[in-house]
């Protein structure tokens, strides 16, 4: 599945804390590492019924399936190190089945997704651990070790990209990113690439051309189920 839309996955997602209050009433909740909101694309906004999977699953043959969604931020004036990434999501945990082994992030300089499609890698933290903080699958992933050297500019536009890490069988590991109606900064993207071998053979997919480089998530899915931005929220110092 690419894409998981409406029913239940329609609800509203909000984590049971923040470092402010719910919009609907709740606990506080206390940044980790001693840090702060740097950036924020949670509020005054209603998710959407489409959740575009952000996933990286391995068969026990090697084979891959790879989908990942990312979005843009820029941090206030200054320098700063990103130390938790919180991700409001599904994960067939929630469910019974398997959550996530981890996840990996990317954070990006630069992705151009028009012509002359590049996305230069500014930091990769793969196989980061997490915490379930609620939901269907709200996940915070610490990045602390990962990024402890590494500065971003304030004011700067940056993309980050986020994937849940396992293996593909019965329990189904996987990750589908909420995202929202409005946009913020630029648009939040989608790539994917399924094989037709192994495991991509077992899931009953072809290979698919569809977003095969990062593409807009209106162009990946221009039924309009899919909001044009993902719901993160960045901590640090």
């Amino acid at each position: 599945m690419l894409a998981l839309t409406g029913g239940l996955y329609a609800q509203p997602m909000r984590p049971p804390m923040s470092i402010k209050p719910p919009e609907n009433g709740g606990a506080l909740y206390v940044v980790p590492n001693n840090g702060i909101t740097l950036f924020d694309q949670t509020g005054s906004t209603t998710t959407t019924d489409g959740w575009p999977s952000s996933f990286d699953l391995t068969s026990d043959t090697g084979s891959s399936l790879s989908t990942a969604g990312a979005d843009d931020f820029v941090l206030p004036a200054g320098k700063h190190r990103i130390t938790n990434v919180y991700v409001a999501g599904l994960s067939f945990g929630y469910f019974g089945y398997a959550y996530p082994e981890s996840f990996d992030v990317i954070f990006y300089s630069k992705i151009k997704y028009r012509a002359k499609k590049t996305a230069n890698v500014y930091l990769s933290c793969p196989a980061q651990p997490y915490t379930y903080i609620g939901g269907y699958g709200d996940m915070l992933v610490d990045v602390s070790s990962c990024a402890a050297g590494t500065r971003f500019k304030g004011r700067k536009d940056y993309y980050m990209s986020v994937q849940g890490r396992g293996a593909y069988h019965d329990d189904y590991q996987a990750f589908y990113w909420a995202t929202r109606t409005s946009q913020t900064g630029k648009p939040g993207l989608w790539e994917t690439y399924y094989p037709d071998t192994g495991a991509g053979r077992k899931a009953g997919l072809e290979a698919q051309e569809m977003c095969s480089t990062w593409e807009p998530n209106t162009t990946c899915f221009p039924s309009g189920a899919v909001g044009p931005d993902y719901v993160f929220e960045l901590y640090g110092k």
